[in-house]
Order: structure tokens, then C-alpha cells, then sequence
């Protein structure tokens, strides 16, 4: 006995629909998912400058330069946008031309964080927890410290959030050669699909004092050095 078309085309429909509808409920998960997912977006650099002062004598010692940038939580919905928990942050040095990778932070420091023996005090001493940061889903700057230099001695450091526990806030085993870099800093934590990150470039960094630094993202840096 033949099938009769519209048996053909109710059957079509039976199977279709509940597909086109689970295509349909996918993509709009998809889209809630987006608009709500963490969005870290990156700031300007900077130089922050700031006195070394002996907490005893108050006495001027020095003159930090603290290289800055901050990093911001911008979902699409902003109302129902996700934080991102235990950030943390990863400072790569590399050489200019080349991939090879001078330096590698740990931890480069939040700049909120209290300032322990600044300028030798007795102060708080670090806690770990200080390494971690929930970046909330409300556009607000988080600063991020990833180098350091002092006028007297005219040497750039890593810099870290454990680096204040020594008195000028610059330890030796992360210190750099005179020269240029570029530096990728990494953001990962609870929240994110991958870890966000971006390029800086520093050129002519010692002394401190001297200083030419830019933000360069990814694909301006490829043409910048001309590559890809």
C-alpha cells in the first residue's frame, strides 16, 4: 500500500521540530552563557612613582617606579555577569626579538594589597591570600603591579606580591638586564573559560628613569615585529 504524502510530511514534521527546537534552546544558551561569561579587559600602562621613606627616621631613601596597568570584569550583562574567583596573576619577560624567555612571575602583585615593611617597617607581613582576587562583574579597575625600579640603583625587578616583604621591594633573583622586553601577563582563575591574557612592551627599561613603555595587544605586536 503507498504512502500517502501527507503521512510522509507529518512524519518529516515529527522528527524536525523537537530538532529545530533543541538547535534553537542550544543556540540561545549559547548566547545567555556569552552575554553572562567573565570579560576581562585591560588597561592603559603606567609609571607609578612613589617615596622610599626609612619608617624610623623618616627619611627620604629613595624614589620607586612602580610599572602598572589594571584589568577590568566586563560582561555584556553586567546585572547577571559572572565574578571571577582566586585570580591570579603570571608576569612572562621575553626578549624583544626572540622567544626566549628571560623571566617568568609568579604572583605579580595586586596593587591594593597592603604594604607591608615598606621602606623597612615592622609592619603586616605578606599572607598568600593577597596573591588571589574575586574580580567582580562591575567594570571597577584592578590594578596590577609587574615591575619595579628605583632611582639610586637604576635596575629594573619582576616584581610579585611576596616582593614586599623585602625593604626596597626588589629581590635579587628577579632582577633584569639592562635592555627592552616584552611581557605577557596572565590572568587565570575560577570563571573564566581560558586564561585571559595581554602584551605589553617595555622598551629601554633601565634606568627607570627613562622609560618609553606601550600596550601593544596581540596582533598589533605580530605587526609591530612583523610576524604572521
Amino acid at each position: 500500500m503507498p504512502i500517502l504524502p501527507e503521512y510522509v510530511f507529518s512524519a518529516w514534521l515529527l522528527v524536525a521540530l523537537p530538532a529545530v527546537w533543541l538547535v534553537c534552546s542550544l543556540v540561545h544558551q549559547e548566547i545567555k552563557r556569552k552575554n553572562i561569561a567573565a570579560n576581562l579587559i585591560f588597561g592603559p600602562v603606567d609609571i607609578e612613582t612613589s617615596p622610599l621613606i626609612d619608617q624610623k627616621t623618616l627619611v627620604l631613601q629613595d624614589t620607586i617606579y612602580i610599572f602598572r596597568t589594571s584589568v577590568r570584569n566586563s560582561p555584556i550583562n553586567m546585572e547577571e555577569g559572572r565574578s571571577v574567583e582566586n585570580a591570579h596573576i603570571t608576569a612572562d619577560f621575553f626578549t624583544m626579538h626572540g622567544e626566549r624567555k628571560e623571566l617568568q612571575v609568579d604572583f605579580a602583585r595586586w596593587t591594593d594589597n597592603p604594604n607591608p615593611q615598606l621602606g623597612g617597617g615592622h609592619g603586616l607581613r605578606f599572607l598568600s591570600d593577597w596573591n588571589f582576587r574575586t574580580l567582580a562583574p562591575n567594570n571597577a579597575a584592578n590594578g596590577i603591579d609587574f615591575a619595579i625600579g628605583t632611582e639610586s640603583t637604576r635596575r629594573l625587578f619582576g616584581f610579585r606580591g611576596a616582593s614586599q616583604e623585602t625593604i626596597d621591594w626588589q629581590e635579587p633573583m628577579l632582577r633584569l638586564k639592562n635592555g627592552a622586553y616584552r611581557v605577557r601577563l596572565t590572568i587565570q582563575g575560577k570563571g573564566l573559560d581560558k586564561p585571559a591574557s595581554e602584551w605589553l612592551v617595555i622598551r629601554n627599561c633601565a634606568p627607570p628613569g627613562d622609560v618609553s613603555i606601550s600596550f601593544l595587544r596581540d596582533e598589533e605586536w605580530k605587526n609591530w615585529i612583523g610576524v604572521g
